[in-house]
């Protein structure tokens, strides 16, 4: 949520500020949020991710509080597979964002699991628009999917959001650079089908704790498939004899 200093909500004006530049001399730099008034489902994913991470390891949430829960699972639940503007709020309309349907499964999932955890009541139609199917991520159509994302979205290891002139116009004379959160995701991705051997040179600032958090779950991924990596050259190694690995 944004506010300006007299805490109103009314972003949707925006302003071009010309005698500022961004990073590296990009532009234009803008005060105001025209996506104020967008619907953005993913962030009910991160919201309820969020809740259910602090209630198993913090504290448990109050009873008050789930109600409030409940009231927006159950919208969720009914109004999920409509479009949306999507996480990256883009200019170009509503739209059936993967990233989006993949956030609404989280959040009713942390939820179910919320409400079976300490007997919290809940709608069984929550776990009805959950259950759904996922592909391995060494399966050939997620492996397709990669390929795919490598050939149109990535330079030098450093992945672009999305290809504006295809995806969503966005009414921008300047080009977009890389986004660094959408290449630790792909880290994570390469890591999670078995593909350890990459690298890339990363130009630029992290302005935003989501950066912050896709490195830390990339290198922590990164850092497990490694570990199973050396682990398995090890039992290859000894197997066969007794009392080692592997036997």
């Amino acid at each position: 949520m944004n506010y300006w200093k007299d805490w109103t909500t009314e972003l949707g004006l925006s302003l071009h500020l010309d005698n500022f530049e961004g990073y590296r001399k990009s532009s234009p730099v803008r005060v105001g949020n025209d996506a104020y008034s967008q619907l953005q489902l993913d962030i009910y994913g991160e919201l309820m991710d969020s809740v259910y991470l602090y209630n198993k390891h913090v504290e448990p949430i109050s009873y008050d509080f789930w109600k409030d829960l409940e009231k927006q699972m159950d919208w969720l639940a009914d109004h999920w597979r409509q479009p949306d503007d999507g996480i990256w709020e883009v200019r170009g309309g509503k739209n059936y964002f993967l990233c989006s349907r993949a956030a609404c499964w989280v959040a009713l999932d942390r939820a179910i699991k919320i409400a079976e955890l300490r007997s919290f009541p809940r709608n069984d139609n929550w776990k009805k628009e959950r259950d759904t199917r996922f592909i391995s991520p060494k399966d050939p159509r997620w492996l397709s999917t990669l390929d795919r994302i490598e050939k149109e979205l990535v330079t030098d290891s450093l992945v672009y959001r999305y290809n504006p002139e295809v995806a969503s116009p966005d009414g921008l004379s300047s080009h977009e650079g890389t986004f660094s959160a959408c290449t630790f995701w792909y880290v994570e991705c390469l890591s999670r089908s078995g593909q350890l051997g990459f690298e890339g040179q990363h130009l630029g600032n992290f302005p935003q704790a989501f950066t912050h958090l896709a490195l830390i779950s990339a290198a922590h991924n990164l850092n497990k498939q490694l570990n199973d990596s050396r682990n398995k050259n090890v039992d290859d190694q000894y197997r066969g004899f007794p009392g080692q690995p592997g036997e």
